[in-house]
């Protein structure tokens, strides 16, 4: 159904507003985000929310100039304005984090899907990538 797929019906009530959002929070833990056909191929691959990683956050492990690395797609606010961040840590503290891709967040959907990605730097090659979501129990 529409909410499976990461989006959230609006209606009047601001009651069943807060319950959607309730709900969609609480089943990140189910959600795989899939990330494909990106130009920069060290994002590639499969992120999922791990227990005590931030609401709106999923990684994945990987490498990255010859580093293991923790990719994620995570929310910042820029400005005022929400972006979904395509990323790698280091894990060293005094490295900042290598941004790839962004896109604007949709607040028409809870997952970073059906959302226009573009380079955030200029590691983030073309093509820009796609992006889907699945659930599993």
């Amino acid at each position: 159904d529409y909410q499976r797929m990461g989006g959230f019906v609006q209606n009047g009530s601001a009651n069943n507003n807060n319950n959607t959002q309730e709900n969609n929070e609480e089943s990140n833990d189910s959600v795989l985000i899939t990330v494909r056909r990106a130009g920069q191929h060290g994002v590639n691959g499969t992120y999922r929310r791990h227990h005590g990683d931030a609401p709106n956050r999923y990684t994945q492990l990987g490498r990255f100039n010859a580093a293991d690395v923790e990719y994620c797609i995570e929310i910042r606010i820029i400005d005022g304005t929400k972006f979904w961040y395509l990323t790698c840590h280091t894990g060293n503290p005094s490295e900042a984090p290598v941004d790839f891709y962004k896109a604007r967040v949709n607040e028409r959907c809870a997952y970073p899907s059906r959302v226009t990605w573009e380079p955030a730097t200029l590691y983030g090659l073309l093509p820009s990538p796609r992006v889907a979501v699945s659930y599993f129990e």
